[in-house]
């Protein structure tokens, strides 16, 4: 129905349609995709089996706020407990809310469906809770608990927390050695939160899809959000590490309590108090902000391996945390390089393959005898030609066809909307022809092929113009614009002989189809082939006429140049014979040139002067006694004249005053010269009336 509609449109009309009808293509291939989706498992369906569609709008949006909870945490907890940082007030509030969130979050999970290696979606709550279970549930438990609501409820300021620091009760009870061990243990737990942060990971890996764009660079973002973290995090439990008296062993203690030994913190605290010129406590906030710039320093130093030891590790658990942390940054920073390099030269992917194409063709040219002017032209060819690391033709092939019919919009729309060649053609024709392309670009003058040659292509033109030209004349017999194809011949013969020269008018840009290509499609679609066939036969004879219309036409052209360049009598006359086209040279007269032998021949003395209607007159016998041509020997011998092209005897027989001869003859060529003038003037008019009839453009 679709086709028959296509029919009636006029061929203005049918690109357009034609590019509405396969844009149009996206809308049934996204129905049908849809009809599957709900096969399987819809999100509504999904909803009714008492579970979350994995890729519903809900479940999207959780993943989404959940992603920004754990930013939170990450950047907030290693503060909190490297530096001991209590919050109060909203704030205390807002993490109460987190916490409760993820708690939420480790139900939502048992009943979240999952897609099974088959890519099947399974509904089912027993696998999904084992499935849940051997994963992330145990994390997930562990970050849950309220370990800063339990520490506060143990001292008796959770409610007085909520409100401020400054209403609060301090607890001056000391803290019995199992409660330090429990807040301790505590701390630690809190620090599983971190954990969670994996999931981020596993959530962007999930819609990287939908940021193609910058798909290249988020390795490399996701490396160097790494390396960010590890400074703030080792920064954070560095100074935790240092600050906290009971990572120190018993010696160190005895030490830095005799000054013998200063760590880190003791000597920045000086500094700090040389700075701010007080001798009392510090403000703890500021402390504690200098404190954590100074560790975040020493952590990008360390984990660099720049080390400038203005900040150095004193204690036993200061070296240890320390050499972790250059081995963990410089394995990181190492990745951050590996993967930089990756990421450029995937993204120079087509001038790198490009450039490996050039130095191919470079070592062709040296290799072997090539002389300089046709290297300079095979690698101005290759330079121009646009190299991919993969092959369209491969990738298009192996997608469904529902998908490859929208990629062939997408890149071939103005293509498949002006060019003849797809008019009227189904879809399936028009996708399969384009999956078969390879783009090719050719320079202005540059020969597609010649006459003679074997054809194995078939081409589209996208951009350009090219002309069939003349293969005597190198005249242009008429030209193929952008929107046309030619070629066709390769594909309706096992092996076919070029009839026509193309060349390049201007800059072109041709889709290149290789005929082993095209076979399969063309036996599928024999009506097609039967079009082909008829335009080729068509061409040819079209090309057939116009070629003997132009080697006619510069053969009479040819031919009266050689008549205006020669002075044998009977070769201009035979060749005026030859063309009745030029029997109006006729007109002009012999003497022109001068008369021929045959003519001096059978002329009396009498009769040995210029015709009265010649281009000039030349004085009669009387008044040229000196030409006449005097008898030899006995009065009874007979008469023998002899004849030149200047109509004079002999000199040996001449009675004549040589002064006088001497005039006679200057004036005889002068006349010459005036008459043969007029000649080539006459002749040169008929050149140019000719010239002019020649095609220039058919």
């Amino acid at each position: 129905m679709m086709e028959a509609e296509m029919a009636e449109k006029t061929p203005e009309e049918g690109a357009p349609a034609r590019a509405n009808r396969l844009s149009g293509a996206h809308s049934w291939a996204e129905e049908d995709m849809t009809e599957e989706a709900v096969t399987v498992f819809s999100v509504k369906d999904a909803f009714r089996k008492g579970t979350v569609h994995p890729e519903s709008i809900f479940r999207k949006t959780w993943d989404i706020v959940t992603s920004l909870f754990l930013i939170y945490v990450a950047i907030v907890v290693p503060v909190r407990v490297g530096f001991e940082l209590t919050a109060y007030g909203n704030w205390f509030v807002w993490e109460i809310i987190i916490d409760g969130w993820f708690v939420l979050d480790l139900v939502l999970n048992f009943f979240t469906a999952f897609y099974r290696d088959d890519f099947t979606l399974s509904v089912v709550h027993t696998e999904i809770a084992a499935r849940y279970a051997r994963g992330w549930m145990l994390i997930d438990a562990v970050s849950c608990i309220p370990t800063d609501v339990i520490l506060r409820s143990d001292a008796g300021a959770l409610w007085c927390s909520m409100e401020s620091e400054s209403s609060c009760i301090e607890n001056n009870t000391p803290i019995s050695p199992s409660k330090s061990s429990l807040v301790k243990l505590l701390k630690i737990l809190r620090l599983a939160k971190l954990f969670r942060l994996t999931k981020i990971g596993k959530m962007a890996a999930v819609y990287q899809d939908d940021f193609f764009k910058i798909l290249p660079m988020l390795a490399v973002m996701r490396l160097i959000v790494i390396l960010l973290y590890l400074g703030h995090l080792f920064g954070c439990f560095f100074y935790f590490f240092s600050a906290d008296p009971s990572y120190r062993t018993a010696n160190e203690t005895q030490l830095i309590e005799a000054g013998i030994m200063n760590s880190w913190t003791d000597q920045y605290e000086r500094y700090l108090k040389s700075l701010y010129d007080t001798d009392g406590e510090l403000d703890d906030s500021m402390y504690k902000a200098d404190m954590y710039i100074a560790s975040i320093y020493w952590a990008f130093t360390t984990m660099t391996t720049v080390g400038y030891g203005d900040i150095s590790a004193f204690t036993r658990m200061e070296r240890i945390f320390a050499v972790i942390g250059m081995i963990a940054g410089g394995f990181v920073f190492s990745l951050i390089i590996g993967t930089m390099a990756d990421v450029v030269a995937m993204a120079k992917g087509s001038e790198r393959a490009h450039q490996q194409c050039m130095d191919l063709v470079l070592n062709f040219t040296v290799e072997n005898p090539v002389r300089p002017d046709n290297a300079i032209s095979l690698l101005r060819f290759f330079r121009r030609q646009r190299t991919y690391q993969y092959n369209q033709q491969q990738l298009l092939l192996q997608v469904p066809f529902d998908l490859r019919i929208k990629l062939i919009m997408d890149i071939y729309a103005p293509l498949i909307a002006t060019n003849s060649f797809f008019l009227k053609k189904s879809d399936v024709f028009v996708v399969e022809v384009c999956s078969c392309i390879r783009n090719k670009h050719y320079i202005k003058d540059s020969m597609i092929y010649r006459k003679g040659e074997l054809g194995r292509d078939f081409y589209l033109v996208a951009h350009g113009r090219l002309e069939v030209v003349n293969n005597t004349t190198n005249k242009a017999l008429f030209f193929f614009a952008e929107g046309s194809f030619f070629g066709e011949g390769a594909l309706l013969q096992s092996l076919e002989i070029r009839a026509f020269n193309i060349r390049c008018k201007t800059d072109v840009e041709l889709c290149e189809i290789s005929a082993g290509d095209l076979e399969p499609v063309l036996r599928a679609f024999p009506d097609v082939k039967k079009e082909l066939r008829a335009t080729w036969e068509e061409r040819k004879e079209t090309y057939l006429s116009l070629e003997e219309q132009v080697t006619g036409r510069c053969t009479d052209h040819k031919k009266l140049k050689s008549y205006a360049s020669t002075k044998n009598i009977s070769m201009r006359d035979h060749l005026l014979d030859y063309n009745p086209s030029l029997q109006h040279v006729l007109k002009i007269k012999d003497t022109a040139l001068g008369s021929s032998a045959e003519e001096c021949e059978s002329s009396s003395p009498s009769d040995m002067r210029r015709s009265e209607d010649g281009p000039a007159n030349v004085a009669s016998e009387s008044e040229s006694p000196a030409i006449k041509v005097a008898t030899t020997g006995s009065s009874d011998s007979p008469v023998e004249e002899s004849c030149n092209p200047w109509g004079l005897s002999n000199t040996d027989s001449l009675s004549f005053n040589v002064e006088e001869k001497i005039n006679q003859l200057e004036e005889r060529m002068k006349e010459m010269q005036r008459s043969q003038h007029s000649f080539q003037t006459e002749i040169t008019k008929l050149l140019q009336q000719t010239s002019s009839s020649l095609p220039g453009q058919l």
